[in-house]
């Protein structure tokens, strides 16, 4: 029985091309400002961008001296709001900002003790889970030069996660296939992210550890209308393995198959911001359903010429 599954192709993420912008509304004094940018993210998963995106957290230095430690920054009507209003001064600043939509934690704030920030080697979260909300998690390190017009504090944030989806498509005309129980194992769920943009690649994850499982949600699928699900997951490179059932109804008799396949690592190498898609194709003789093959195509002879003989003539009225 054929089990086809293999990868269909991979598109970037948008990142930091949005229009919209939100400035604080102080640029006439000498309080700290942020302004952000983030890119998109497929509306499927929970992900952050600027329609979506409420707050995030700032480690800030001055001087090489703590100056924001997660400092919780809110949208407050068109603008960024947070309480321990901090002000400018001659001196040199570093910041980095992260947002994951609210996953852990209270309002999407991880633990204190999971992150750290230098200004030589960059953001660190460490021992992140996705979880099964398939969150995303954003990250900037800002270098805006602080100075006597107030700039406010510029973050580009740039998704630091990678995202899959699984498409079960149909060569069976439309009649329709119920798929379920779509699960996928191998995939690792916790590791460290390093976040550095003087560093290449500029999101890094260590080697993660502790498997989750990923589980679709049931749906049908034609020729016409595939059937697709997909997840957020921390960059890494697996050997993954996916499950599913597919069951039709043949003359009033259903049919009820679980099918499988094994992608090999190569074919698992995530990257951060990377979108993939994984096919599969069922036919006929996966359902074990009579099917047509061609077998030959039997060629037109070539017109042979035959001759008709001597014309007669007559005249014509």
């Amino acid at each position: 029985m054929k089990k086809q599954l293999f990868v269909l192709g991979l598109a970037v993420a948008a990142l930091a091309s949005c229009t919209n912008e939100e400035v604080t509304d102080i640029a006439d004094s000498n309080v700290i400002g942020f302004k952000t940018f983030v890119g998109n993210a497929t509306k499927a998963v929970t992900g952050v961008d600027n329609n979506t995106l409420q707050n995030f957290y700032v480690y800030g230095l001055k001087d090489s001296a703590p100056l924001f430690t997660n400092e919780k920054v809110y949208k407050n009507g068109t603008a960024w709001g947070y309480d321990n209003i901090e002000k400018w001064v001659a001196a040199t600043y570093n910041f980095a900002a992260y947002s994951n939509g609210g996953t852990e934690g209270v309002d999407g704030k991880i633990d204190n003790a999971n992150v750290s920030y230098d200004a030589t080697d960059g953001l660190e979260i460490a021992n992140y889970v996705v979880g099964a909300d398939n969150r995303d998690l954003v990250a900037s390190i800002s270098s805006t030069n602080i100075n006597s017009t107030n700039t406010p504090v510029e973050f580009t944030f740039n998704h630091t996660l990678a995202k899959v989806k699984f498409t079960v498509q149909s060569s069976m005309g439309t009649n329709a296939i119920a798929i379920s129980d779509l699960s996928v194992t191998g995939v690792k769920d916790k590791a460290t992210l390093t976040y550095n943009t003087s560093a290449d690649p500029v999101s890094s994850w260590t080697i993660p550890s502790e498997a989750r499982t990923l589980s679709g949600a049931a749906g049908t699928t034609t020729t016409d209308a595939p059937y697709s699900d997909e997840f957020v997951v921390i960059p890494q490179n697996n050997e993954i393995t996916v499950t599913f059932k597919a069951a039709i109804t043949v003359e009033d008799t259903p049919i009820n198959k679980q099918l499988s396949a094994t992608i090999a690592a190569a074919s698992c190498d995530w990257k951060p911001g990377m979108c993939y898609n994984y096919v599969a194709t069922i036919d006929a003789s996966d359902m074990d359903i009579i099917t047509f093959t061609l077998d030959e195509v039997t060629p037109w002879a070539n017109y042979t010429d035959t001759p008709t003989g001597d014309l007669s003539s007559q005249d014509a009225n």
